[in-house]
């Protein structure tokens, strides 16, 4: 890896786990990935008022579809006003 880095003239150092956090979603597809938390696990039964409902609305590390989604964002044109 180290010598790869020297064959060009530029070298570039990317952390991909906080690249993924730079990528929103839109409205329809936040509904895609939800958590369920339970506010107190302490609770012998799970009902409606223990879990708490998440949803993400930043492209997530670890899921199966991340880097695609990572590496269509990162080819698409952006167009700046």
């Amino acid at each position: 890896m180290l010598l790869r880095f020297r064959l060009y003239k530029v070298g570039l150092v990317a952390d991909i786990k906080k690249a993924f956090l730079h990528i929103g979603r839109q409205m329809p597809e936040v509904d895609v990935i939800r958590f369920l938390w339970l506010k107190d696990p302490n609770v012998p039964f799970i009902d409606s008022e223990n879990l708490q409902e998440y949803r993400f609305c930043l492209v997530t590390f670890g899921v199966i579809l991340s880097p695609f989604i990572l590496g269509a964002t990162v080819l698409t044109p952006t167009v700046v006003n």
